[in-house]
């Protein structure tokens, strides 16, 4: 196989050309001692403030990946309305996708952009969030929630439904 001379002096001028980047300004950040702010959408850690929980279970229950689970909490006493358990949340299996916090009937659980949580001990990565979670340098997502009346809402759900669906419904009316 031949060689042509072009490809030669380019073979002998490319190793040369990484010497550009020694005048540039490293794109490297020193981490731990330098550190980035993340976007303002950005999905971290968990916030929940504990007073608007009523402990419902819409988060466990719509979480993909089963990292959030209810646990009872002695210390706070069931009213009607509001249960006594809270969200403990497994950061080893959750996925950041926040459809728990899009869920949340009263909006106490939210997402940070808190990202840093370092502990050799992996059983330390499953706690319930609190709100004092997004105190990091004022880190909270702040994301208008639509909220709605329950006339309002029960309107949005109906608006759901397809013909196909409403036909169903008055075939089985008819059987019955």
């Amino acid at each position: 196989m031949k060689v042509s001379l072009k490809e030669k002096i380019v073979g002998m001028v490319t190793p040369f050309s990484a010497a550009k980047f020694l005048l540039r300004k490293p794109v490297t950040i020193r981490y731990p001692s330098e550190k980035t702010v993340p976007s303002e959408r950005y999905r971290g850690m968990h916030s929940n403030d504990t007073e608007l929980c009523i402990g419902c279970g819409n988060c466990s229950r719509i979480c993909p990946t089963n990292a959030i689970k209810m646990v009872p909490i002695p210390s706070i006493e069931r009213k009607p309305g509001k249960r006594n358990v809270r969200p403990k949340i497994d950061y080893g299996r959750c996925c950041f996708c926040a459809l728990c916090v899009d869920i949340c009937p009263t909006g106490s659980l939210q997402m940070t952009r808190h990202y840093e949580y370092i502990d050799p001990d992996p059983s330390t990565f499953n706690f319930i969030p609190t709100k004092h979670m997004d105190d990091a340098a004022g880190w909270k997502i702040d994301i208008e929630r639509a909220v709605f009346s329950p006339k309002e809402y029960a309107e949005k759900v109906l608006s759901f439904k397809t013909e196909k669906d409403s036909g169903d419904n008055s075939q089985k009316e008819g059987k019955e």
